[in-house]
């Protein structure tokens, strides 16, 4: 739950369960009072994704193969104590051993639709890199990912006969009484959790539409990394405050893909009008 709403999204091993308990360490924290560019603002989301994305690494497997965690990573106790960790005017050290990235997943596509009666399916796909393994089924056109090279060296995301390897997709549905009011998805590699978790706070906190939730600046770091990726747009007021709190910035261009290319949908609970983003 976040705000008062339901949110689904996809089981381990991938990242929805992230996005969630991200949220849940958030729901600590009064968003709606200040700006969702401001400095206060980027810096109480930043510190809670570095805390989810530690858990991701440390917790987050397949289940056929691993013993996860969820029920405790999802506990309300669990995100009111990660939440107390957190300091308004500090920048908290690394909280885990992060993986590093050396690579980064590059044809991976996310689709939202809604049929007439409010049917909603949200959708994230990958081949991992452009063109995955460069391999097609003879007579399908089908080319095949190359996934596997997102298995770890050791620990619940390591290579095993039969073992799905861990992956960030999140899709998410949002439902409200019962039925479903919002469909997110994005691309975007690591991305996907920080921008599943922006857009579901830029709709929840802020009452933004779905294209501006959308086009709102994003950012971006992992658990083990004081770097602070940021998209244009971004008031410079901001900036130079993270500064100040010891960020070092990155700064990347307008509408820049590294943050993923959402999409979403959202249906009016009064009348059912659907309106689409992109």
């Amino acid at each position: 739950m976040y705000r008062g709403y339901k949110l689904v999204s996809a089981p381990p091993p991938s990242g929805g369960s992230t996005v969630i308990q991200i949220l849940q360490i958030l729901e600590h924290f009064d968003l709606a009072k200040n700006p969702p560019t401001s400095s206060g603002n980027i810096h109480l989301m930043t510190e809670a994704m570095k805390r989810g994305f530690a858990d991701f690494t440390a917790f987050i497997g397949d289940p056929d193969f691993e013993r996860i965690p969820l029920d405790n990573l999802l506990l309300e106790a669990y995100a009111k104590k990660r939440a107390a960790e957190i300091r308004a005017d500090i920048l908290s050290p690394a909280t885990g051993g992060g993986e590093p990235i050396t690579r980064e997943s590059g044809s991976t596509t996310a689709l939202c639709v809604v049929d007439r009666k409010g049917n909603i399916v949200t959708l994230t796909q990958t081949l991992s890199d452009f063109f995955g393994a460069k391999a097609a089924i003879a007579g399908t056109g089908i080319i095949l990912n190359n996934e596997m090279r997102n298995f770890s060296n050791g620990g619940v995301n390591s290579l095993k006969p039969g073992k799905r390897m861990r992956t960030t997709i999140s899709p998410m549905i949002v439902p409200k009484n019962g039925k479903p009011i919002a469909a997110l998805g994005t691309a975007g590699a690591a991305r996907i959790i920080s921008t599943t978790t922006i857009l579901a706070s830029n709709l929840l906190d802020h009452k933004m539409g779905i294209q501006e939730a959308i086009e709102s600046p994003r950012y971006f770091a992992r658990d083990a990394l004081n770097e602070l990726q940021v998209e244009k747009g971004i008031p410079h007021d901001t900036l130079d405050a993270l500064e100040r709190l010891g960020y070092s910035l990155k700064q990347r261009g307008d509408y820049d893909p590294f943050f993923g290319s959402a999409q979403g949908i959202v249906i009016d609970p009064d009348n059912r009008k659907r309106i689409g983003g992109g």
